[in-house]
Protein backbone atom coordinates (compact mmCIF):
# COMPACT_ATOMS: atom_id res chain seq x y z
CA UNK A 1 0.00 0.00 0.00
CA UNK A 2 2.79 2.37 0.94
CA UNK A 3 4.54 1.52 -2.33
CA UNK A 4 1.40 2.41 -4.31
CA UNK A 5 1.03 5.68 -2.42
CA UNK A 6 4.66 6.55 -3.04
CA UNK A 7 4.34 5.76 -6.74
CA UNK A 8 1.15 7.78 -6.97
CA UNK A 9 2.85 10.70 -5.28
CA UNK A 10 5.80 10.50 -7.65
CA UNK A 11 3.48 10.27 -10.65
CA UNK A 12 1.49 13.29 -9.41
CA UNK A 13 4.64 15.29 -8.84
CA UNK A 14 5.97 14.33 -12.25
CA UNK A 15 2.74 15.35 -13.91
CA UNK A 16 2.86 18.73 -12.17
CA UNK A 17 6.46 19.24 -13.24
CA UNK A 18 5.60 18.27 -16.79
CA UNK A 19 2.63 20.62 -16.85
CA UNK A 20 4.72 23.45 -15.44
CA UNK A 21 7.46 22.84 -18.00
CA UNK A 22 4.91 22.74 -20.79
CA UNK A 23 3.27 25.95 -19.60
CA UNK A 24 6.64 27.70 -19.39
CA UNK A 25 7.52 26.53 -22.89
CA UNK A 26 4.15 27.67 -24.22
CA UNK A 27 4.67 31.09 -22.61
CA UNK A 28 8.13 31.39 -24.14
CA UNK A 29 6.91 30.40 -27.59
CA UNK A 30 3.91 32.73 -27.40
CA UNK A 31 6.13 35.62 -26.34
CA UNK A 32 8.68 34.95 -29.07
CA UNK A 33 6.10 34.72 -31.84
CA UNK A 34 3.47 37.15 -30.55
CA UNK A 35 1.51 38.56 -32.22
CA UNK A 36 0.59 35.96 -34.80
CA UNK A 37 -2.87 37.42 -35.50
CA UNK A 38 -4.78 40.69 -35.03
CA UNK A 39 -4.91 42.18 -31.53
CA UNK A 40 -8.06 43.77 -30.13
CA UNK A 41 -7.59 47.12 -28.38
CA UNK A 42 -10.66 47.86 -26.24
CA UNK A 43 -11.63 51.43 -25.38
CA UNK A 44 -14.52 51.91 -22.96
CA UNK A 45 -15.61 55.19 -24.54
CA UNK A 46 -17.02 56.43 -27.83
CA UNK A 47 -14.74 57.31 -30.75
CA UNK A 48 -13.23 60.79 -30.79
CA UNK A 49 -12.51 61.26 -27.10
CA UNK A 50 -8.98 61.56 -25.66
CA UNK A 51 -8.77 57.91 -24.55
CA UNK A 52 -9.85 56.76 -27.99
CA UNK A 53 -7.43 59.09 -29.77
CA UNK A 54 -4.46 57.95 -27.68
CA UNK A 55 -5.48 54.32 -28.24
CA UNK A 56 -5.56 54.83 -32.00
CA UNK A 57 -2.18 56.58 -32.02
CA UNK A 58 -0.60 53.68 -30.14
CA UNK A 59 -2.44 51.03 -32.19
CA UNK A 60 -1.19 52.51 -35.47
CA UNK A 61 2.37 52.37 -34.19
CA UNK A 62 2.05 48.80 -32.91
CA UNK A 63 0.57 47.68 -36.23
CA UNK A 64 3.50 49.26 -38.06
CA UNK A 65 6.06 47.66 -35.73
CA UNK A 66 4.63 44.13 -35.87
CA UNK A 67 2.97 43.91 -39.27
CA UNK A 68 -0.18 42.69 -37.50
CA UNK A 69 -3.40 44.64 -37.10
CA UNK A 70 -4.01 46.24 -33.70
CA UNK A 71 -7.63 47.33 -34.07
CA UNK A 72 -9.64 49.53 -31.72
CA UNK A 73 -13.03 48.34 -30.52
CA UNK A 74 -15.11 50.98 -28.76
CA UNK A 75 -17.37 49.50 -26.07
CA UNK A 76 -18.85 52.51 -24.32
CA UNK A 77 -21.31 52.59 -21.44
CA UNK A 78 -21.53 52.90 -17.65
CA UNK A 79 -18.64 55.35 -17.44
CA UNK A 80 -16.25 52.97 -19.14
CA UNK A 81 -17.33 49.88 -17.19
CA UNK A 82 -18.74 47.99 -20.19
CA UNK A 83 -15.43 47.92 -22.03
CA UNK A 84 -13.41 47.38 -18.86
CA UNK A 85 -15.48 44.34 -17.86
CA UNK A 86 -15.21 42.90 -21.37
CA UNK A 87 -11.43 43.22 -21.23
CA UNK A 88 -11.27 41.69 -17.74
CA UNK A 89 -13.22 38.65 -18.97
CA UNK A 90 -11.07 38.15 -22.07
CA UNK A 91 -8.46 35.37 -22.31
CA UNK A 92 -5.05 36.46 -20.97
CA UNK A 93 -3.28 35.52 -24.18
CA UNK A 94 -1.96 38.86 -25.37
CA UNK A 95 -4.69 39.35 -27.96
CA UNK A 96 -6.82 41.71 -25.88
CA UNK A 97 -5.54 45.07 -24.64
CA UNK A 98 -7.45 47.72 -22.70
CA UNK A 99 -6.64 51.41 -23.12
CA UNK A 100 -8.22 53.20 -20.19
CA UNK A 101 -8.41 56.43 -18.28
CA UNK A 102 -9.06 57.27 -14.64
CA UNK A 103 -12.30 55.26 -14.76
CA UNK A 104 -10.32 52.11 -13.99
CA UNK A 105 -9.23 53.55 -10.63
CA UNK A 106 -12.22 55.77 -9.82
CA UNK A 107 -15.19 53.61 -10.81
CA UNK A 108 -14.74 51.01 -8.07
CA UNK A 109 -15.55 53.85 -5.66
CA UNK A 110 -18.28 55.48 -7.75
CA UNK A 111 -20.23 52.32 -8.65
CA UNK A 112 -21.61 49.81 -6.16
CA UNK A 113 -20.91 46.98 -8.62
CA UNK A 114 -18.47 48.07 -11.34
CA UNK A 115 -17.93 44.46 -12.43
CA UNK A 116 -14.14 44.43 -12.15
CA UNK A 117 -11.31 44.64 -9.64
CA UNK A 118 -8.63 47.04 -10.83
CA UNK A 119 -5.67 45.31 -9.22
CA UNK A 120 -6.82 41.69 -9.44
CA UNK A 121 -8.34 41.57 -12.91
CA UNK A 122 -5.61 43.40 -14.81
CA UNK A 123 -1.86 43.44 -15.28
CA UNK A 124 -0.53 46.93 -15.88
CA UNK A 125 1.59 47.60 -18.96
CA UNK A 126 2.29 51.34 -18.78
CA UNK A 127 0.95 54.79 -18.08
CA UNK A 128 1.03 55.99 -21.67
CA UNK A 129 0.24 59.69 -21.50
CA UNK A 130 -1.21 62.39 -19.32
CA UNK A 131 -2.29 66.02 -19.29
CA UNK A 132 -2.97 68.32 -16.35
CA UNK A 133 -6.32 69.90 -15.60
CA UNK A 134 -6.43 73.64 -16.16
CA UNK A 135 -8.11 76.23 -13.93
CA UNK A 136 -9.51 79.06 -16.06
CA UNK A 137 -11.97 81.95 -15.91
CA UNK A 138 -13.85 84.11 -18.36
CA UNK A 139 -11.55 86.95 -19.48
CA UNK A 140 -14.12 89.46 -18.21
CA UNK A 141 -13.40 88.27 -14.68
CA UNK A 142 -10.66 90.48 -13.17
CA UNK A 143 -8.55 87.53 -12.08
CA UNK A 144 -4.95 86.88 -12.96
CA UNK A 145 -3.28 84.42 -10.59
CA UNK A 146 -2.18 83.97 -6.98
CA UNK A 147 -5.02 85.58 -4.96
CA UNK A 148 -7.30 84.91 -7.91
CA UNK A 149 -6.70 81.20 -7.53
CA UNK A 150 -7.59 81.49 -3.87
CA UNK A 151 -10.79 83.30 -4.81
CA UNK A 152 -11.77 80.67 -7.34
CA UNK A 153 -10.95 77.81 -5.00
CA UNK A 154 -13.02 79.59 -2.35
CA UNK A 155 -15.97 79.55 -4.77
CA UNK A 156 -16.03 83.35 -5.11
CA UNK A 157 -15.33 83.44 -8.84
CA UNK A 158 -17.01 81.54 -11.71
CA UNK A 159 -14.44 79.05 -12.95
CA UNK A 160 -13.70 76.36 -15.47
CA UNK A 161 -11.79 73.43 -14.01
CA UNK A 162 -11.41 70.98 -16.84
CA UNK A 163 -9.33 69.02 -19.33
CA UNK A 164 -6.60 70.81 -21.25
CA UNK A 165 -7.51 69.64 -24.75
CA UNK A 166 -10.81 71.55 -25.13
CA UNK A 167 -9.62 74.49 -23.03
CA UNK A 168 -6.35 75.29 -24.81
CA UNK A 169 -7.89 76.66 -28.04
CA UNK A 170 -10.24 78.84 -25.98
CA UNK A 171 -7.32 80.08 -23.88
CA UNK A 172 -5.15 80.84 -26.89
CA UNK A 173 -7.86 82.79 -28.69
CA UNK A 174 -8.80 84.74 -25.57
CA UNK A 175 -12.16 83.18 -24.73
CA UNK A 176 -10.76 81.87 -21.42
CA UNK A 177 -7.96 83.03 -19.15
CA UNK A 178 -5.88 80.27 -17.62
CA UNK A 179 -4.89 80.75 -13.98
CA UNK A 180 -3.08 77.51 -13.12
CA UNK A 181 -2.57 73.86 -14.08
CA UNK A 182 -2.72 70.88 -11.75
CA UNK A 183 0.43 69.07 -12.88
CA UNK A 184 3.62 68.73 -10.87
CA UNK A 185 5.34 70.82 -13.53
CA UNK A 186 4.18 73.50 -15.93
CA UNK A 187 2.54 72.24 -19.10
CA UNK A 188 4.63 72.52 -22.29
CA UNK A 189 1.40 73.57 -24.01
CA UNK A 190 0.90 76.50 -21.62
CA UNK A 191 4.43 77.18 -20.33
CA UNK A 192 3.57 80.62 -18.94
CA UNK A 193 0.79 79.30 -16.70
CA UNK A 194 1.90 78.38 -13.14
CA UNK A 195 1.12 75.14 -11.39
CA UNK A 196 -1.35 75.08 -8.52
CA UNK A 197 1.62 74.53 -6.22
CA UNK A 198 3.25 77.70 -7.51
CA UNK A 199 -0.04 79.51 -6.94
CA UNK A 200 -0.03 78.40 -3.30
CA UNK A 201 -2.05 75.17 -3.42
CA UNK A 202 0.41 72.25 -3.48
CA UNK A 203 -2.30 69.81 -2.36
CA UNK A 204 -4.27 70.39 -5.57
CA UNK A 205 -2.55 68.04 -7.99
CA UNK A 206 -4.02 65.73 -10.59
CA UNK A 207 -4.13 64.85 -14.25
CA UNK A 208 -6.20 63.31 -16.99
CA UNK A 209 -4.31 60.21 -18.03
CA UNK A 210 -4.37 57.18 -20.32
CA UNK A 211 -2.95 53.80 -19.38
CA UNK A 212 -2.60 50.41 -21.05
CA UNK A 213 -3.47 47.17 -19.24
CA UNK A 214 -4.07 43.53 -20.18
CA UNK A 215 -6.15 40.77 -18.57
CA UNK A 216 -4.50 39.36 -15.44
CA UNK A 217 -2.31 36.37 -16.16
CA UNK A 218 -1.10 37.52 -19.57
CA UNK A 219 2.41 36.04 -20.02
CA UNK A 220 4.97 38.39 -18.53
CA UNK A 221 7.18 38.19 -21.61
CA UNK A 222 4.30 39.44 -23.75
CA UNK A 223 3.63 42.25 -21.27
CA UNK A 224 7.32 43.21 -21.42
CA UNK A 225 7.35 43.09 -25.22
CA UNK A 226 4.16 45.16 -25.46
CA UNK A 227 5.57 47.68 -22.97
CA UNK A 228 8.76 48.13 -24.97
CA UNK A 229 6.83 48.61 -28.22
CA UNK A 230 4.56 51.23 -26.64
CA UNK A 231 7.54 53.13 -25.22
CA UNK A 232 9.09 53.09 -28.70
CA UNK A 233 5.79 54.35 -30.13
CA UNK A 234 5.62 57.23 -27.66
CA UNK A 235 9.10 58.29 -28.73
CA UNK A 236 8.13 58.66 -32.39
CA UNK A 237 8.22 62.37 -33.42
CA UNK A 238 4.79 62.27 -35.08
CA UNK A 239 3.24 60.66 -31.99
CA UNK A 240 4.83 63.32 -29.77
CA UNK A 241 3.44 66.03 -32.03
CA UNK A 242 -0.06 64.54 -32.07
CA UNK A 243 -0.07 64.11 -28.30
CA UNK A 244 1.13 67.69 -27.88
CA UNK A 245 -1.72 68.87 -30.08
CA UNK A 246 -4.07 67.36 -27.47
CA UNK A 247 -1.97 68.89 -24.65
CA UNK A 248 -0.75 65.42 -23.64
CA UNK A 249 2.80 64.28 -22.93
CA UNK A 250 3.99 60.70 -23.30
CA UNK A 251 5.02 58.87 -20.13
CA UNK A 252 5.79 55.20 -20.83
CA UNK A 253 6.65 54.11 -17.28
CA UNK A 254 7.26 50.50 -16.24
CA UNK A 255 4.49 48.01 -15.35
CA UNK A 256 5.57 48.21 -11.71
CA UNK A 257 5.45 52.00 -11.72
CA UNK A 258 2.06 51.89 -13.41
CA UNK A 259 0.66 49.62 -10.66
CA UNK A 260 2.05 51.95 -8.01
CA UNK A 261 0.42 54.87 -9.81
CA UNK A 262 -2.94 53.05 -9.86
CA UNK A 263 -2.68 52.40 -6.13
CA UNK A 264 -1.85 56.03 -5.35
CA UNK A 265 -4.75 57.25 -7.52
CA UNK A 266 -7.15 54.86 -5.79
CA UNK A 267 -5.96 55.95 -2.37
CA UNK A 268 -6.20 59.66 -3.20
CA UNK A 269 -9.41 59.82 -5.22
CA UNK A 270 -11.12 56.98 -3.38
CA UNK A 271 -10.97 59.08 -0.22
CA UNK A 272 -12.22 62.18 -2.06
CA UNK A 273 -15.13 60.25 -3.56
CA UNK A 274 -16.07 58.66 -0.25
CA UNK A 275 -15.77 61.88 1.74
CA UNK A 276 -17.89 63.74 -0.79
CA UNK A 277 -20.44 60.93 -0.94
CA UNK A 278 -20.21 60.77 -4.72
CA UNK A 279 -22.06 57.97 -6.50
CA UNK A 280 -22.60 57.29 -10.20
CA UNK A 281 -26.21 57.32 -11.30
Amino acid sequence: MRTHLALASCLFAASLASAATGAAAAETVSANTWPERPVKVIVGFAPGGPTDLVARLISQQLSAQTGKNFFVENLSGAGGNVGTVKAAQSPPDGYTILVTGGNITNNPFLFAHPGFDTLKDFDAVTLAAQTPVVLAVNPAVPAKTGPAVEATVGNHTPISFGAMAPAVPLIKNGDLRALAVTGKERSPTLPDIPTMAEAGFPEVEGATWTAVVVPAGTPKDIVAKLHDMIVKSLGAPDVKDKLAAMAYVGIGNSPEQCVAFFKSEMEKWGKVIKDAGLKAE
